[in-house]
């Protein structure tokens, strides 16, 4: 049986102290315990999504081929060099070709993802849709949720919410935008949260209050661009789409993900998704899994992306660039420009990497990469307390294995 390659924390840590070749540059963080235990302490706990049926059986690859095992070697070298990867796992054809874990990470932790949820709530809206809960991607979102249009919310479309393009706000911090007043919440030492997660796992605001109550009414700014002008990454696009499936589907997105798509995939264990004190889902965020099954996920992906069907071309347009990622202007803010090395964004997908990362992405704050590469059936999952910058890094593992395939 092929050996899987393991490293000791301890080893990995005094060995990026001693190196020249540490990561110089340090970029968005979460408590390291927060990537596998995100809700332990938390008031509101999340739902739970059922797998059900047949385990898809991921087996070790061995021998592996030549660029198979140079990948192994180089994901080898990452993970020995950074200081906060927790998990790490390569899969080609439906066999695993590395995987390896750090404390507190390890085969039984469920890593929470961030914005990697948002790629799985397009993978739902695409199961809304094509199931006939939604008739069109080019209706207002108001036809739906009607309490949606006093905002650019609901004056979008499906579509332009699925792009980002809805216009509500600049984005201030990591797709939240700036509030007035009490904001979204308040901290215990009289500051405003800057983003959700915290007030709806604490039970200080709830998805409608986000959408249409508060959320909406303490915007800073608000209605600042023409619905499908610009993309900007946002979080309130992707908690509308959220909102749409439960309305249309009449499930939380939780029970509507389960029953569609995770109880079909071969899961091994269940997996969770933040909610809220009414038990609405979450879903720009907070969806959490064992780093295998979000890799059965993956290959899931690649599967009904290959059929005809509705789904199939629903997978296929909202993994290609559906809008381009572009710097607006330098008066609006740097912070509205999201993912730099990105020129191209589909429905909830990063897709065109300007240096030639092939495949599309999901990607989390805190150097969350969900990488699918359908053409040769490369799939590159990494889960982290904070993002590593530099060569050597998952985009450059996944460049090179994939070269000239």
């Amino acid at each position: 049986m092929h050996k899987i390659f393991i490293v000791s924390s301890i080893a990995a840590f005094s060995l990026c102290v001693l190196s020249a070749n540490c990561f110089a540059k340090e970029e968005a963080k979460m408590p390291i315990d927060q990537v596998t235990n995100f809700w332990e302490r938390k008031l509101i706990q999340p739902s739970v999504i059922y797998n059900g049926g047949e385990i898809y059986k991921l087996e070790n690859e061995f021998p592996l081929n030549k660029k198979s095992h140079i990948a192994a070697e180089e994901s080898t070298k990452y993970f020995k060099k950074s200081n906060y990867a927790q998990g790490l796992i390569l899969i080609e054809g439906g066999k695993i070709v590395y995987e390896d874990y750090k404390n507190p990470g390890s085969e039984e932790k469920y890593f929470y993802s961030q914005s990697i949820a948002k790629s799985l709530v397009s993978l739902a809206f695409g199961k809304a849709l094509c199931g006939g809960y939604v008739r069109d991607i080019d209706m207002k979102a108001s036809e739906i949720v009607p309490e949606l249009i006093n905002s650019n919310l609901g004056r979008s479309t499906i579509r332009q919410l699925l792009t980002m393009s809805s216009g509500l706000y600049w984005t201030k911090f990591v797709g939240w935008p700036e509030y007035k007043f009490n904001g979204i919440g308040v901290k215990k030492d009289g500051s405003i949260h800057k983003s959700g997660e915290a007030p709806v796992t604490f039970g200080k605001i709830s998805v409608d209050g986000i959408l249409f109550g508060r959320g909406i009414s303490n915007l800073k700014e608000i209605n600042v661009a023409e619905p499908g002008r610009y993309f900007v990454y946002k979080a309130y696009d992707p908690i509308a789409i959220g909102k749409i499936i439960q309305v249309s589907t009449k499930r939380t997105v939780a029970d509507f993900f389960s029953e569609e798509i995770w109880k079909n995939i071969g899961a091994e264990s269940v997996s969770y998704w933040t909610k809220d004190k009414n038990g609405s889902n979450l879903t720009n965020a907070g969806f959490a899994a064992r780093l295998r099954d979000y890799g059965r996920l993956a290959i899931w992906i690649i599967e009904h992306r290959e059929k005809n069907d509705c789904f199939g071309k629903y997978l296929k347009e909202s993994t290609s660039k559906q809008i381009g990622n572009n710097r607006i202007h330098e008066s609006v803010g740097d912070s509205v420009y999201s993912g730099p090395n990105w020129r191209g964004y589909g429905y909830f997908w990063w897709t065109d990497h300007k240096d030639g990362v092939p495949g599309f992405f999901g990607k989390g704050y805190a150097g969350q990469h969900l990488g699918i590469n359908p053409n040769t059936k490369k799939i590159i999952i990494k889960f982290s307390s904070q993002e590593d910058t530099g060569s050597g890094g998952v985009y450059d593992i996944f460049k090179k294995w994939n070269k000239n395939y």
